[in-house]
């Protein structure tokens, strides 16, 4: 005869939880991989910004055409918006990162508190399982003692 197993009825729930786990996980991956790239795009932009400023510093010394000193700073306006676009996507991409972070929080203390609760029923029914195999061998103790009476009891009237 096989012990009965334990069975946890919130398993599937449990089973969820995990599942939620691991699709944040992978959710906060994603996150940090566009973090970071969108942390490179704003460097590589403000340092061509930075680059477009310094191209521009010796042209405007020197004689320039009207035409050319509007070509220039077009230019310039072009890399500065390229620098405030990608600080802003890097921006959006970070609270996003936290975001995750914390969704990803969430699910780990949701499974956790599921792991919990499981292990404390198992626990629960461990000890019920142990009083009734006490309760068992109680009972065929007895039986043997009682047993064990008739057939003294038995002897000593038969000699």
């Amino acid at each position: 005869m096989t012990a009965p197993r334990f069975r946890f009825s919130l398993q599937r729930i449990l089973a969820l939880r995990a599942r939620a786990e691991h699709e944040a996980a992978l959710a906060l991956s994603a996150a940090m991989q566009a973090e970071e790239a969108a942390r490179r795009a704003r460097t590589e932009a403000e340092a061509r910004r930075a680059a477009g400023h310094d191209a521009v510093r010796p042209s405007t010394r020197g004689d320039c055409t009207v035409g050319e000193m509007r070509a220039l700073g077009a230019l310039v306006q072009g890399l500065e918006g390229q620098a405030a676009a990608a600080g802003e996507a890097a921006e959006q991409a970070a609270q996003r990162l936290s975001g995750e972070r914390r969704g990803f929080a969430d699910a780990v203390r949701e499974r956790q508190s599921m792991e919990r609760l499981r292990s404390h029923k198992e626990e629960l029914w461990r000890l019920e399982a142990s009083r009734e195999d006490r309760a068992i061998m109680d009972e065929i103790a007895r039986a043997r003692r009682a047993n064990d009476a008739a057939t003294a009891d038995a002897r000593r009237s038969n000699p």
